[in-house]
């Protein structure tokens, strides 16, 4: 019988405000399409996400995090061992300081990585970083660098010669 490869497997939860397009966003990585029909997340939904790359498999386990204040209370509480997050804006996110502070009460030193979603009627410019955080602009909706964050996410936790071949579902894989 043969050793079995163990698959890098990463905790990333996505926070941001309700209705900036996390779900969405999942939901394209997971089976390439978009859904327009906004339902808000209430609590948590973990979605299992298998990244192929130049030097094999890796599982990214997506934690779609309530946006609504209402059902984020205790929301806190999913960070714990997350390897990474994904706080996601829309453009005209006020609370996107309010979530990184969260994000460091539960986890000082774990990377975080900003997404301008709906970059199809949002100007982002060019940054590439905003303050001390790396920054991907996508659309969810027009399929545009819609796996540029998952490339930032293999860099930051698996090193630069991890390069992105694609994205499925992980009961697709």
């Amino acid at each position: 019988m043969s050793a079995t490869a163990t698959v890098p497997t990463f905790k990333i939860c996505v926070v941001g405000d309700a209705n900036v397009g996390k779900t969405a966003y999942i939901n394209r990585l997971r089976t390439g399409n978009f859904i327009a029909d906004y339902r808000p997340t209430m609590g948590i939904v973990v979605t299992p996400l298998h990244v192929t790359t130049s030097k094999g498999s890796v599982r990214f386990n997506m934690w779609d995090c309530a946006g609504h204040d209402a059902l984020t209370l205790f929301g806190v509480a999913y960070y714990i061992r997350a390897n990474a997050f994904i706080v996601m804006v829309d453009g005209g996110d006020a609370n996107v300081v309010r979530w990184i502070r969260d994000i460091r009460r539960v986890c000082p030193t774990a990377p975080i990585l900003l997404v301008g979603n709906k970059a199809d009627t949002v100007d982002y410019g060019t940054a590439d970083t905003i303050g001390d955080y790396d920054f991907v602009a996508v659309s969810t909706k027009i399929c545009r660098n819609f796996d540029g964050p998952i490339r930032s996410l293999l860099t930051v936790l698996m090193g630069a010669d991890y390069v992105l071949d694609g994205v499925t579902g992980a009961e697709d894989a």
